[in-house]
């Protein structure tokens, strides 16, 4: 019983998307006190306390703002649930980490009718969940937000204790959110779903090592965190049944080599996120950075260029293969200095 509450379906536990890239769940989707386009912006108006508050109280002064997930997750509950604390209408998002921890994120307060998520859903980051509202025990309109650590993942996720969430996200931000390119959105979503590292040009070549690794964290393989490491990489794909090549690992990976790859695992399902891009975008996007629309299909027709793939690259051949969205995030947004 995950959290306590959601019995863990195993094919469920399979595609559960890794949460790497995390953001805030309120307004800028990077730094506090950021005003969007028509709203005022998002403050801290009260924060964890020890023995006391468990969360970071996110206000505006106003109701009716979304609230979308931190990162990509599964939904333990959502609506008013066996309430801890007068938390009124909210909702639990249980994650798992890079390095194999599990977290848990909390929305709070939510408006009434807005809660948009069900129990069992798999959520990508930054898909909406509701509405900010004061359901519960709640004075004023805000988002009371939490993440909390638990020391087993059957424990009652009320009972997990809790840390600072704003500095939490903040420590795990896309290093992409900055990036200015094209690739600004396909990197964001790489990373968040713990395909690529933090950070780095979009034009940088994959190598070998760092190919396995992403095929690792995106197949829906068991196993804790089999993609640190390209070691431990390359045995969780042999057990797979999927021989990697001899190819030296600091040597770039291809289009083509990537590609054909994809093909041949493709039976083994994908622990991947939403696709943060509409299926016709995509196809675009595609087209005029590959070469295809279907890069898998035309890898072994001679219709895509055996140039070295890079981090975009590799963030794009994924996006082909991830569902589309329950509902479409909105562009996540950074202030600027």
């Amino acid at each position: 019983m995950l959290a306590g509450l959601l019995p863990l379906d195993s094919d469920v536990e399979k595609r559960w998307p890794w949460a790497g890239g995390w953001y805030l769940p309120a307004g800028d989707s990077f730094q506090v006190g950021v005003a969007l386009p028509g709203e005022s912006p998002y403050l801290v108006t009260r924060n964890v306390t020890p023995g006391g508050h468990s969360g970071a109280d996110l206000s505006n002064r106003s109701g009716g703002g979304l609230v979308r997930a931190s990162a990509n997750g599964l939904v333990v509950l959502a609506g008013a649930g066996e309430d801890p604390g007068g938390f009124g209408l909210h909702v639990v998002l249980a994650h798992r980490l890079p390095d194999g921890g599990l977290v848990y994120s909390v929305y709070a307060h939510l408006a009434g009718g807005s809660v948009l998520v069900r129990p069992g859903e798999l959520i990508a980051a930054g898909e909406p969940l509701g509405r900010v509202g004061m359901t519960g025990r709640a004075t004023s309109p805000h988002l009371h937000f939490e993440v909390r650590v638990p020391r087993d993942a059957t424990e009652r996720w009320e009972k997990a204790p809790a840390v600072d969430p704003v500095a939490f996200v903040g420590a795990r931000a896309p290093g992409s959110a900055r990036d200015t390119t094209w690739a600004r959105t396909i990197l964001m979503w790489g990373e968040a779903a713990a395909l690529v590292d933090s950070g780095g040009s979009p034009s940088r070549l994959v190598t070998h090592d760092a190919w396995w690794c992403a095929l690792a964290a995106a197949l829906a393989l068991p196993g804790d965190c089999p993609h640190l490491d390209p070691g431990r990489a390359r045995a969780e794909l042999a057990d797979a049944g999927f021989a990697t090549s001899d190819a030296d690992g600091d040597a770039p990976v291809s289009i083509v080599q990537a590609a054909a790859d994809l093909d041949r695992v493709q039976h083994v399902g994908w622990r991947l996120p939403g696709s943060p891009l509409a299926s016709d975008s995509l196809d675009v996007v595609l087209k005029a950075r590959l070469g295809s629309g279907d890069p898998i299909r035309d890898a072994h027709r001679g219709h895509l260029t055996d140039a070295p793939l890079t981090r975009a690259g590799l963030c794009l051949l994924f996006v082909r293969l991830a569902r589309e969205p329950r509902v479409p995030p909105p562009e996540p947004r950074a202030g600027r200095d």
